[in-house]
C-alpha cells in the first residue's frame, strides 16, 4: 500500500515538473483593468482656501450639501471608512454616491467631494451638486473604441453647467459674501 502511494506521488510530481507553458501560447490573450469613472470637486473661496477642510475656520461643512442622481437626493457627509477596500485583480465599479474626503485618504491632503463610481463603459450621465441652495450640474460623456489585444481607446469629456471641464476634476469657487 505504501509503495503504491509512494509511486503515485512520484508520478504526480513528475507530471507537475514536466508541465510548462507552450511556446505557441495565444498572444492575443490579454487581461485589462479599466478604471471606473469618478468625479472630484474641490470647493474653494476666491483666495483659494479649501472650504471643505474642517481645519479651515471658514469651512462650509455646516451648510447643506446634497447630491441628486437618478432622481434621488442625498446629503453629502464626511467620509468614514466602514469596510475594507476590496483587494482584487478584477475591480468592479461600485456606486458610492458622494462624500467629502481628504487626509489621510487623499495623497495631497486637500479635501474634496468624491462622486462615483461609474463603470468604465458607462454612457453619458450627470449629477446635480447643491451647495447651500446653489446648484451645479456635473456631467460626462463617454465613448470608446476597441483596439487590438482587447484594449480600448476611451474618449471622455467632462462638463460643469454645460461648460467643458478638464478631466473629472472640478473646482468650484464660492463667494462667501452673501
Amino acid at each position: 500500500m505504501h509503495k503504491t502511494l509512494y509511486t503515485l506521488l512520484i508520478f504526480l510530481g513528475a507530471m507537475l515538473v514536466n508541465t510548462s507553458c507552450s511556446s505557441d501560447d495565444d498572444d492575443d490573450l490579454w487581461v485589462w483593468d479599466f478604471y471606473p469613472i469618478t468625479l472630484n470637486v474641490e470647493v474653494v473661496d476666491e483666495s483659494g482656501n479649501n472650504l471643505l477642510d474642517p481645519a479651515n475656520p471658514a469651512n462650509i461643512l455646516s451648510l447643506p450639501i446634497t447630491l441628486t442622481h437618478d432622481g434621488e437626493t442625498t446629503p453629502i457627509e464626511m467620509y468614514e471608512q466602514k469596510e475594507a477596500t476590496p483587494n482584487s485583480r478584477a475591480y468592479l465599479a461600485r456606486w458610492y454616491g458622494a462624500y467629502i474626503i481628504g487626509a489621510p485618504y487623499i495623497s495631497d491632503g486637500r479635501y474634496r467631494i468624491f462622486i462615483g463610481e461609474w463603470d468604465a463603459f458607462a454612457k453619458d450621465d450627470s449629477v446635480k451638486l447643491n451647495i447651500d441652495g446653489k446648484e451645479y450640474e456635473l456631467s460626462f460623456t463617454n465613448s470608446y473604441k476597441a483596439q487590438k489585444h482587447g484594449a480600448y481607446d476611451f474618449n471622455r469629456k467632462y462638463y460643469i453647467d454645460g461648460q467643458a471641464n478638464e478631466y473629472g476634476n472640478y473646482k468650484i469657487v464660492l463667494n462667501l459674501q452673501h
